[in-house]
């Protein structure tokens, strides 16, 4: 009984790569919301850099703020991370909890003692957020 090995090696090779293309899925890590309702919120920047006028004098400061809604009745707790642009080191973190249909708000700005987060929201925080720093 003569076997052709290769043509069979051929032959199962074949089939064994149509099968994969039939039944390979797609598979998303990040899939974008219809109703802009979701699980991430990904900025990708902020800034709190001088603001100049038309003539390049100095007009301010920019300030980034954030509010975070939670849209469902259940309690949900979430982290804020920050992290710098030039190395992507972690430069700060603060963990939120929320009540069902709540909003926290804040704003980054600058101080004289550097980039500061500001919130006057009442919602619990951890490191929790006092007077000096709301």
């Amino acid at each position: 009984m003569n076997i052709n090995l290769k043509k069979q090696f051929s032959l199962l090779n074949r089939t064994l790569i149509y099968l994969m293309i039939f039944f390979t899925t797609t598979v998303s890590s990040v899939e974008l919301s219809t109703d802009g309702v979701g699980d991430l919120l990904f900025m990708p920047y902020y800034t709190v850099r001088d603001v100049q006028d038309r003539d390049g004098l100095p007009a301010g400061k920019y300030q980034a703020f954030l509010d975070i809604t939670n849209t469902s009745k259940h309690t949900v707790a979430f982290r804020v991370n920050f992290r710098e642009a030039q190395h992507g080191r972690s430069c700060g973190q603060l963990d939120v909890i929320l009540s069902g249909q709540d909003v926290w708000t804040a704003a980054i700005q600058e101080t004289a003692n550097g980039v500061r987060l500001f919130s006057v929201d009442s919602s619990c925080t951890s490191p929790q957020m006092t007077v000096a720093t709301r």
